[in-house]
């Protein structure tokens, strides 16, 4: 899930004859979009193609429109062609409208692949009589829509779509920085990737030497350490925005309040492709104290000269850790015993359990049976993930299926890269909890601690808390398994449990959501500013069970503490531990000789007054005990 937007664009990226220095070609162009073009296939009538700038787009902003060049794989079939400029998605009959230009091309100059010898012959380049304004900030323009359109007649020969792959993250950062591709005004980056289309432009942006910085995620590393070094997310993309080629890069990277640490990074030979992107190492050394960390690099200089792009600097966020926590993964399956599909996930959850072991934290939470929990059936949390029965959030940062992962059209277990790939995210917090069955009332006591390995004035964070319970079996029907997959033959051996068993199965079910407290949004004051490095965060909360008629075996009984991070619901960390026997009693306050420090209600709640009746009692001692106040 890292590194997507670090990728390097290759081109032919060449200067048109008889142009100023002050144009250049702008847009996405690579070797590897050739291969591409054979994907789809229009038929006969007028298609348009193009690309939609945006003012998010700052190289752009003021400036002008020369002409374009483009790739099609077969002209044979072409009858008329065009390029146009236009404020808005348009639907014309051969005439320019009042907000478009609008230029036929005379199909002599049309070029293809198929006829050309693999050299600049590929493409179709064609200009304007007169450059057109793209995006200027004087009027209310908000977009512009820049292409070309072909007529065609037959379609044996038709041209297909000439577009281009492009790699992971290329629609989500251009359509964030104003770029995005359509085909007969249908956004096609998605499936097809983007247009192999690009614009002669000029501008007041438009610098001789110029470079930006590209968006960095978020980066976890340890104290003191450098960046340039060692495993995780320490790459930086700087794309060119220039004129000229570029020979060397001189970019800053500032931490904090910290003096900026500068980097010197020479090419040979020089890049010359302006929107292309070269991928570096991001060299800087930590600061030896654990925080949190707002961070800024700034390309400063270009070919030695001061960077003239109009957005030179990128900031990012830093988690300088005392040390690298391991992340646990949680996964909340949604199932039900009257869901036939449903199987799968059981098997999906042994499978990860036996995989991962204390890494991994399943929670079963069912629908419509005799283990129904409402308060977790009807969470917000489970709104967001469950798209159907069986389904199941992983850390609350994605929905998949428990056993098929991504692919439904896979009838295998394929968690297992997946597991693999979310036990590599970084993390910020280690977490640990405790759990105890208090013998004189149906209480469980958990004391769950998060110790957090960096400092900070803010806490955006909190715990939910859970009970589970293993082994749980019943009489009558809706204790039985439904299951659809008796007799086939088409999934692994992992579910021979089920293809060779019964239409509806007996079964015990683990990993049962029994109790639950706050589990959406975790519990108010369960983690306190400041975060301090290292040390370890209590937050302890008491389960009544004295109603709760889903628990069948105290012995079976875990105790699960999520770390939420409140600003995105995501897990941040969690952990499991299995409910202990008998605690110690109800402590009376006349049997203690420490005086009380503080009060606190049942759910773990401070109370600021002294009450009365059962709550915990945090003593001048030190010692945390259920008393009973009069």
């Amino acid at each position: 899930m890292k590194n997507r937007l670090f990728f390097c664009l290759l081109g032919l990226l060449l200067t048109a004859t008889g142009y100023a220095q002050q144009t250049t070609w702008w847009g996405y162009w690579t070797a590897t979009g050739q291969s591409r073009t054979e994907q789809l296939t229009p038929g006969d009538g007028r298609h348009d193609y193009g690309i939609r700038l945006m003012p998010a787009d700052s190289v752009l902003r003021d400036g002008q429109i020369h002409g374009m060049r483009f790739l099609l794989s077969d002209k044979s079939a072409v009858r008329r062609a065009w390029i146009w400029v236009s404020a808005r998605p348009f639907k014309w009959d051969g005439d320019a409208g009042p907000d478009m230009a609008l230029k036929e091309i005379d199909l002599s100059d049309l070029r293809d692949l198929q006829h050309g010898n693999g050299s600049d012959d590929d493409y179709t380049e064609v200009y304007f009589d007169a450059p057109v304004d793209v995006l200027p900030s004087s009027n209310k323009r908000s977009n512009c829509y820049v292409g070309y359109s072909i007529e065609l007649a037959g379609t044996e020969a038709s041209p297909c779509r000439p577009i281009s792959g492009g790699p992971d993250g290329w629609p989500s950062w251009r359509e964030q920085q104003g770029y995005a591709c359509f085909a007969d005004w249908q956004n096609v980056e998605q499936t097809a990737g983007p247009l192999a289309l690009q614009l002669r432009v000029s501008g007041p942006r438009i610098g001789r030497h110029a470079a930006c910085a590209m968006p960095i995620e978020t980066i976890y590393a340890t104290a003191g350490s450098s960046l340039g070094s060692g495993d995780g997310n320490r790459l930086l993309t700087i794309a060119l925005h220039g004129t000229e080629p570029v020979d060397r890069i001189t970019y800053e990277v500032s931490i904090g309040d910290g003096p900026a640490q500068p980097t010197t990074v020479s090419f040979h030979p020089a890049l010359t492709e302006i929107e292309s992107q070269v991928v570096l190492p991001l060299e800087a050394t930590l600061p030896a104290e654990a925080a949190l960390y707002d961070c800024t690099v700034n390309v400063t200089h270009v070919n030695g000269e001061p960077n003239e792009d109009a957005w030179p600097q990128t900031p990012f966020a830093l988690y300088s850790l005392s040390q690298m926590p391991l992340t646990t993964m949680v996964m909340e399956e949604y199932t039900g015993t009257w869901c036939p599909n449903c199987p799968r996930g059981d098997v999906g959850l042994r499978l990860l359990d036996e995989y991962l072991g204390d890494r991994f934290i399943g929670i079963s939470v069912h629908n419509g049976d005799p283990m129904t929990l409402p308060a977790y059936d009807k969470s917000a949390s489970k709104r967001k993930f469950c798209e159907g029965y069986p389904s199941s959030a992983v850390n609350r940062a994605f929905g998949c299926d428990p056993y098929q992962g991504f692919d439904l059209r896979v009838k295998r277990f394929q968690m297992y890269e997946i597991a693999d790939a979310v036990l590599q995210q970084p993390t910020v917090a280690d977490m640990g909890v405790t759990a105890q069955w208090d013998e004189t009332l149906p209480v469980v006591r958990v004391d769950a601690a998060a110790t957090f390995r960096f400092s900070a004035a803010e806490a955006p964070y909190s715990i939910a808390l859970l009970l589970t319970a293993d082994s749980l079996t019943g009489d009558g029907s809706d204790w039985l398994q439904v299951n659809t997959y008796a007799g086939s033959e088409e999934w692994d051996s992992y579910m021979d449990e089920y293809t060779q068993g019964e239409r509806r199965v007996k079964m015990a079910y683990n990993h049962v959501a029994v109790a639950v407290k706050d589990i959406d949004t975790g519990s108010d004051g369960s983690i306190s500013a400041p975060i301090a490095a290292d040390v370890a965060q209590h937050y302890m909360a008491d389960f009544d069970l004295s109603d709760n008629k889903l628990i069948q075996d105290r012995n079976r009984l875990h105790a699960i503490a999520l770390l939420l991070d409140t600003r995105t619901g995501e897990v941040v960390n969690a952990a499991k531990a299995h409910v202990q026997g008998a605690a110690e009693g109800i402590t009376l306050v006349s049997d203690a000789t420490a005086a009380p420090a503080s009060y606190y209600a049942p759910d773990g709640r401070q109370l600021s007054a002294r009450p009365r009746g059962l709550v915990i009692v945090r003593r001048s001692d030190g010692r945390v005990r259920k008393e009973m106040v009069y």
